[in-house]
């Protein structure tokens, strides 16, 4: 079938088994596929290829059974579990794709698992998640493959996001909604986002928490290099996770977690309302990093209170820590 300049719909709702379903066209007539539908991916029993600038949506979002995905910047993959029944003749599909205008993914109930290796430059890549499902990006600890921008639009996904294999020092930020400088694209979540994992590379980041979404578990893993970490606000918990500081032998650097702002400029402790814990983790007697906490934009008086692995400051959330170097307070006035 070849796709024309006039802008069409076409509903792909049945593939018999051997017989393949091509779409080609290098005219932007503005077309809109649907792969799936009321039976779900299932009845799809043939590889579908779509080469147009067409946004194409997969819909398996009455699927009551669990099922995995595979995504690439070509290529789709979908399979039930060995094991699980599918209620039909189906159980897998493939969709090959190429210059799309956008891509998305309309998940089932039953708890699915879908793994983003990489998105290709021209499109946008949207996850819409209908169960508790889990959310893998990267290919093999790179997010670099990221050229386009992806969304998950979840229901209640935990997200893990892998660049641990990264060996160029990256400068991330993260919100309660996004995830920028990792990748080469942006990448957006929602408030059906309840896990977040941030797995940094080893070339040495500079990673900026600026808040964290109320509804999160969020987990932040530096990485194997030298990194620092600023946190400037939470919202939900934080765990922020320093790892071995470098992958060279002996002593690389020191690490540092800065706390309230970055280091030299006026820092609160009010916007630390999240309970936040700090791991300064790696080699023994090799690895050594620095928590700093900023205050110094606060003028109230505050009450402080400190133990061997716990801070708590009036109006703000505890600190929980474990340093392997020192522990710095930087204060307001009066």
């Amino acid at each position: 079938m070849d796709a024309g300049a006039i802008p069409f719909t076409l509903d792909l709702r049945a593939l018999p088994a051997n017989s393949p379903f091509n779409l080609l066209g290098d005219s932007d007539g503005g077309g809109t596929i649907t792969i799936g539908g009321q039976d779900g991916l299932d009845a799809i029993l043939s590889e579908a290829t779509i080469y147009a600038p067409a946004t194409l949506m997969t819909d398996d979002s009455r699927d009551p059974r669990p099922a995995s995905y595979a995504i690439t910047n070509s290529r789709l993959t979908f399979a039930h579990p060995a094991g699980i029944g599918t209620g039909g003749p189906g159980g897998g599909m493939a969709v090959n794709y190429k210059n799309l205008k956008s891509l998305q993914v309309n998940g089932g109930l039953g708890g699915n698992t879908y793994n983003v290796q990489s998105v290709e430059g021209r499109h946008a890549t949207s996850i819409v998640s209908a169960g508790k499902d889990i959310v893998n990006v990267g290919d093999n600890g790179s997010v670099q493959g990221i050229l386009g921008s992806l969304a998950v639009d979840a229901g209640n996904v935990s997200l893990i996001v892998d660049d641990s294999a990264d060996p160029a020092p990256r400068t991330v930020t993260l919100t309660p909604t996004s995830i920028t400088g990792l990748a080469p694209a942006e990448i957006d979540y929602d408030s059906g986002v309840t896990n977040l994992t941030v797995n940094g590379g080893y070339g040495g980041n500079t990673i900026t928490i600026q808040n964290t979404a109320a509804q999160a578990n969020t987990t932040v893993n530096s990485g194997n290099g030298v990194d620092n970490v600023y946190v400037q606000g939470t919202t939900g918990p934080l765990t922020v996770n320093t790892q071995q500081g470098g992958t060279a032998p002996g002593f690389n650097g020191f690490e540092g977690v800065i706390v309230g702002g970055p280091a030299g400029t006026a820092g609160t402790l009010n916007t630390i309302q999240g309970v936040l814990t700090i791991n300064t983790l790696g080699r023994p007697g090799v690895d050594y990093a620095t928590v700093a906490l900023f205050d110094t934009a606060t003028t109230a008086p505050e009450t402080y209170i400190l133990t061997s692995d716990t801070i708590r400051r009036s109006g703000a959330a505890p600190i929980y820590y474990r340093v392997t170097n020192q522990l710095e307070f930087h204060l307001g006035s009066r």
